[in-house]
């Protein structure tokens, strides 16, 4: 039952429907961040990847017609900005660990 109104509220949304939208996030909004703040261990990190899954979603509303399992779909786009958000975040430490030995040992000094 719950995938049938789910799938009504996808071609809902592929058509624009904001309310429809809406009920999408309010169903799924704390699951995915109960997910995310587990992975993360950051409330911030989580409210951003709950928002990014909309905002992919809304996105790409056009492709939602199509949709057979909205949970699945919607997971799917869940777990790919997590993914996303976990190889910045490993790109961004290598890059400080690599840089880090570069950076002068007496920087806050002043020069004469």
């Amino acid at each position: 039952m719950q995938e049938q109104i789910e799938k009504t509220w996808l071609k809902q949304v592929a058509e624009g429907n904001e309310p429809a939208f809406r009920a999408l996030f309010d169903a799924y909004k704390d699951r995915f961040f109960a997910v995310a703040r587990k992975m993360t261990g950051s409330v911030y990190i989580a409210e951003e990847m709950v928002q990014e899954t909309f905002i992919v979603l809304w996105n790409k509303r056009a492709l939602l017609k199509k949709v057979e399992q909205p949970d699945s779909y919607l997971f799917t786009i869940f777990y790919r900005c997590l993914y996303k958000h976990f190889k910045s975040e490993a790109l961004l430490r290598k890059t400080r660990n690599e840089l880090l030995p570069l950076v002068p040992a007496n920087t806050d000094e002043a020069e004469d």
